[in-house]
């Protein structure tokens, strides 16, 4: 499980923590929306 948010748009800061054992399939989501957050820069 992951936790991907934006903390500062105007500064271009992304946060990202990861909760419990991490999976591959957990790796693949918090990459799909970092890309997602990276767009609205």
């Amino acid at each position: 499980m992951q936790t991907v948010k934006m903390i500062d748009k105007n500064k271009q800061i992304i946060g990202l923590s990861w909760i419990g054992k991490v999976s591959p399939e957990d790796v693949q989501a918090a990459n799909e929306q970092f890309s997602a957050l990276m767009k609205q820069f």
